[in-house]
């Protein structure tokens, strides 16, 4: 559930007035700059800069340190993911509710997932292909047998979460598999509102 880690069409309805066209521009451009470093974080794998830019509410339920320890333990464990071609597909309008502002923003990657080690043998790769199919749609998951190693075309989505006024966005990834833990941390309304999108 926590190993989990990045965006819905942008709607232009705000655009019919300068005004709110020209804050939303902004609020979208401050959204990206964050976005693209947690992005390239990722993708160097630099966990720490990664939890830099995650949701705080997350550390309520499993702190940094875990995380980290996470992280650490799946590469130890003979697991290596590589990341490639991360991009936002889109950005959805901002929901404010309470002292939040929240969006929901789709991407994609292709992740490649490659294991080693006496942890993941021939009994455990089946389940593991079942896992990412259930995940990623079995047409996005490919699994080269010789070399242990899983190709997969990811389409997901993050909730961005910025304090109302402060615009310092940070994200939490959206699964379903992670209902539990949302349910925690993202309000219902917030849920609610974006899963009519």
């Amino acid at each position: 559930m926590k190993r989990s880690l990045l965006f819905n069409m942008f709607l232009a309805a705000w655009l019919l007035l300068p005004g709110q066209a020209a804050a939303q521009d902004k609020t979208e451009a401050a959204i990206t700059a964050r976005l693209d470093q947690f992005i390239a974080a990722t993708a160097n794998k630099d966990w720490n800069g990664v939890l830099d830019l995650t949701y705080p509410a997350l550390f309520t339920l499993a702190s940094r340190e875990e995380m980290l320890a996470l992280f650490d333990q799946m590469e130890n464990s003979g697991m290596d993911i590589q990341f490639k071609d991360m991009k936002i597909n889109s950005i959805s309008p901002v929901f404010p509710f309470d002292t939040l502002l929240f969006t929901q923003i789709s991407y994609s990657a292709e992740m490649t997932i490659g294991f080693e080690g006496e942890l993941y043998g021939d009994d455990v790769l089946p389940f593991l292909k079942t896992s990412f199919e259930t995940t990623f749609g079995k047409d996005n998951v490919a699994f080269n047998k010789e070399n242990k190693t899983f190709r997969i075309l990811a389409e997901k989505s993050l909730f961005g979460v910025a304090e109302k006024d402060a615009g310092n966005w940070y994200f939490i990834e959206n699964n379903p598999e992670q209902d539990v833990l949302l349910q925690e941390i993202i309000p219902a309304e917030v849920r609610g509102h974006f899963s009519k999108q």
